[in-house]
């Protein structure tokens, strides 16, 4: 069992106060139970790609002339948590486990793809954040699903905050299975949901490779992009 199983539970106390997300500005992505609603533009200017039909899951929006392969390296910002008004919660340990292994999901594929991470906004560094919004755990046995979230990866350059993509996934953990509690089932499903993390499959629907360069910079990205690992 990993050190993230071993360390994650739910909080016995349901009332604990939900942790805020980022409280970022940029528009908030749809969900899947509005993403059937037409829109080609965000209020931040990022089109939806349409990109179920290469067998890619997930709401996908970016900008235009987003120029993602123009940059040499990536800032992670720190991650962020945030529950539906009545889920139940993880214990403060399970959260900062969670946050801290979907964090090093994103450092594994970024050094498998040999691109610098550096420490604070640069010309040539584009931001990523992660964000996990409306976490909703239900052990009750009229819940659809024993957990289901929405994980969103906010791709921006460091220096101004431009929004340049956007990625939306909703996450779910099934009810057990008979002889299996709801805490090792949510344990696993976690495990999974981290598993699953690819900076990869995100990027590559966007398409590193960009003519447009950002001066002073090599465009490492568009060079890189190719050598990232494929999904798992």
């Amino acid at each position: 069992m990993s050190c993230f199983a071993a360390c994650v539970g739910l909080a016995a106390d349901h009332g604990l106060p939900s942790v805020s997300a980022s409280g970022s500005t940029s528009a908030p992505i749809s969900t899947t139970a509005e993403a059937d609603r037409p829109r080609l533009r965000t209020i931040d200017g990022l089109n939806r790609i349409e990109v179920g039909i290469l067998g890619f899951e997930g709401i996908l929006e970016v900008r235009p002339d987003h120029r993602i392969g123009a940059y040499d390296a990536l800032l992670l910002a720190s991650p962020n948590l945030g529950y539906r008004r009545h889920s139940m919660r993880l214990t403060t340990d399970g959260e900062a486990v969670f946050l801290a292994l979907l964090q090093q999901s994103l450092v594994d594929a970024i050094r498998a793809s040999r691109v610098s991470v550096v420490e604070g906004p640069e010309r040539c560094a584009m931001e990523i954040e992660l964000e996990v919004i409306r976490m909703d755990l239900d052990t009750g046995a009229q819940a659809g699903e024993l957990a289901e979230m929405t994980i969103i990866m906010h791709f921006r350059d460091s220096v101004s905050g431009t929004p340049l993509l956007r990625y939306a996934k909703r996450n779910t953990v099934p009810h057990p299975d008979r002889g299996v509690t709801d805490d090792l089932q949510i344990r696993a499903g976690l495990d999974r949901i981290v598993r699953d993390m690819n900076i990869a499959t995100v990027l590559r629907p966007a398409g590193l490779v960009d003519d447009s360069k950002i001066e002073g910079c090599e465009g490492t990205l568009a060079d890189r992009g190719p050598e990232a690992p494929p999904s798992r």
